[in-house]
């Protein structure tokens, strides 16, 4: 995989919108804030008005001749106590409300710190594996070939044409090391930002 290039502001600004912990979060802190509303307009009593017709029928029988009526009511009611305060239901609605912040924005926080230090770990994992690609794999590659010229010209001994080739596997090795250590920086960077664009 070729080096990407980030800009770290960017991806900290990804993981402050997108991060999944960070929405949730939020979504708690604004539903803290409704409570605080809530029990603000919970102070002021629910006065109930209501209106009525109800018309009955006139009866025609002889025991209990009735004439028609037509009534007109009007309802009010008012809960007891006609005002309560609600001062304790505002004061603990107020204290979630703050504790919701406080936590959104130590999440931030560490989110932010997270972003950096994955971003940090990416580019050394690319610096280290820029300097096996420079010269480490191919100082590894012309020695074991000199080793090899001079093992079949009679001029290196088997132990020192196998001593190099020794040398040589454990750089390649170091070498495909260092890749799986900047791939595992990447995944991590990407899932620290909040954000997926990797392609294997």
């Amino acid at each position: 995989m070729e080096p990407r290039a980030f800009e770290v502001s960017r991806l900290v600004f990804q993981a402050l919108q997108n991060r999944p912990d960070l929405v949730a979060l939020r979504h708690a802190r604004d539903g803290a804030d409704s409570g605080v509303r809530l029990a603000r307009a919970s102070r002021v009593p629910d006065v109930d008005v209501g209106l009525s017709y109800t018309y009955t029928s006139g009866s025609e029988n002889f025991v209990a001749p009735a004439e028609p009526v037509s009534m007109l009511g009007l309802s009010l009611s008012v809960p007891l106590p006609i005002w309560n305060r609600q001062r304790a239901e505002i004061a603990t609605a107020r204290f979630t409300a703050q504790q919701a912040e406080a936590i959104l924005q130590s999440a931030e926080l560490r989110a932010e710190v997270n972003v950096r230090q994955t971003f940090s770990s990416y580019q050394l994992m690319q610096q280290r594996v820029g300097k096996f690609q420079g010269e480490l794999l191919k100082g590894a590659d012309e020695v074991l070939a000199a080793k090899r010229f001079s093992y079949e010209h009679g001029q290196a001994s088997l132990l020192d044409l196998l001593d190099a080739q020794r040398t040589d596997n454990a750089i390649h090795q170091s070498y495909n090391d260092a890749l799986a250590d900047a791939a595992k920086a990447l995944i991590e960077l990407e899932r620290a930002a909040g954000t997926w664009d990797v392609l294997f």
